[in-house]
């Protein structure tokens, strides 16, 4: 008996402790294969909006591959998810390289920091993607 209730007790705990880890990689939902809109980038406290523009800028994640819209170029590339970490593949990261006159500063600036690792949280009507030098709000 003493063996069936350790057994028992070992099991609960087990148990327990594994559904805990699995909520906790649940309570962020990876916004994959949909297109986001990027309403605004902070970079260094400073606010770049997407007012003005002709076209609303966009990022989409598939598989290991995103690709978005910058407001003038089109860019894409390779990333890695792990839990709430997001890790944007620098070598791969490309762009198409037309001039516009409305949007270069955004999509400069965007480009310029889209780089490394990103925690991905997720809000009411939003997700935010940041590091220590960029934010970026998706919706």
């Amino acid at each position: 008996m003493k063996i069936f209730f350790s057994f028992f007790l070992f099991s609960a705990l087990f148990v327990s402790c594994s559904s805990t880890s699995l909520i906790q990689h649940q309570d962020i939902r990876f916004p994959k294969n949909q297109l986001l809109k990027i309403e605004k980038i902070i970079i260094n406290a400073t606010t770049y909006h997407v007012q003005n523009m002709q076209e609303t800028p966009y990022i989409s994640f598939e598989d290991e591959k995103f690709y978005g819209f910058g407001g003038c170029n089109r860019f894409f590339g390779f990333y890695k998810f792990d839990g709430e970490i997001l890790e944007i593949d620098n070598e791969t990261l490309g762009s198409t390289k037309m001039l516009c006159k409305d949007s270069m500063e955004f999509e400069d600036m965007f480009l310029t920091h889209f780089k490394g690792k990103f925690r991905l949280s997720e809000h009411h009507d939003f997700f935010l993607l940041e590091n220590d030098t960029l934010k970026i709000f998706l919706q």
